[in-house]
């Protein structure tokens, strides 16, 4: 605005009127442009902002489900984990194996190159 005003200072110092009713035709109409502008782009981010809402709260659901399941399955899922820690783990190799490699009950597969 400034700028505008000192590029033409000579016309708007020559006659006032006209600066005051370019001043009273410019600025609500500034005001009214950049209101319709913001307005739109602010419906647009209100609109991405309940899809992210929604999105949230779809997945806030989707882990409490998944939370109830395993507390209703959770002696399951530990026996399954005892159970697979249990289980003898295969191991290979071109070498025999070392005493540190695996535990009792362990299969060692020793194989030729």
């Amino acid at each position: 605005m400034l700028e505008v005003i000192s590029n033409h200072w000579a016309v708007l110092s020559a006659s006032p009127l006209t600066w005051i009713l370019y001043t009273l035709i410019l600025v609500p109409s500034t005001f009214a442009l950049s209101r319709i502008h913001f307005n739109e782009k602010l419906e647009v981010k209100d609109e991405r902002l309940q899809l992210a809402n929604d999105e949230v709260s779809r997945l806030k659901d989707q882990r409490e489900a998944l939370t109830t399941k395993l507390l209703e399955h959770g002696e399951s899922i530990e026996k399954i984990q005892t159970y697979m820690a249990a289980a003898p783990k295969i191991y290979w190799g071109t070498a025999p194996p070392q005493a540190d490699l695996g535990k009792d009950g362990d299969i060692y597969l020793q194989v030729k190159d």
